[in-house]
């Protein structure tokens, strides 16, 4: 992992992606962004983040899959990715709980859009493996 871990943003919304990238920019990480799934799936493998926070629903190709491409691929497969959305419901019809679901598909977590972003910013020091405490340090 880098120091300090560089995360990819994947969202159509240009406002969410400016708001959830200056607060893990201001807690020390940096931020890369794509604004569909097709653009997630070739930043993940040009860039190698080391987190992937990706939206649901978008244009193109969704988050769902754009993560199923990544892990297909044996050079993006270990990225660890979070889903994240604004609906109540992300996959209708799953009779799994969210976080279960999006494990299946080879994502650690799933979060909210109208999650509190300092718990938005816990997830995802707890998918990193960074102490709670902790922040990291650029350079």
């Amino acid at each position: 992992m880098r120091n300090p871990p560089l995360i990819l943003i994947a969202d159509d919304d240009p406002a969410f992606r400016e708001i959830i990238s200056t607060k893990l920019k201001s807690s020390g990480f940096w931020v890369a962004e794509a604004v569909d799934g097709k653009e997630a799936f070739e930043k993940v493998g040009s860039l190698l983040p080391d987190l992937l926070i990706i939206d649901v629903q978008m244009p193109n190709e969704n988050g769902t899959e754009a993560v199923l491409d990544i892990k297909r691929n044996q050079e993006t497969a270990a990225t660890k990715i979070i889903f994240l959305t604004s609906m109540e419901k992300p996959w209708p019809g799953i009779k799994a709980d969210a976080d279960s679901f999006a494990k299946e598909l080879g994502a650690s977590r799933y979060i909210n859009k109208t999650e509190d972003l300092d718990k938005a910013l816990v997830t995802v020091k707890e998918v990193l493996g960074i102490p709670a405490v902790a922040t990291p340090k650029a350079n």
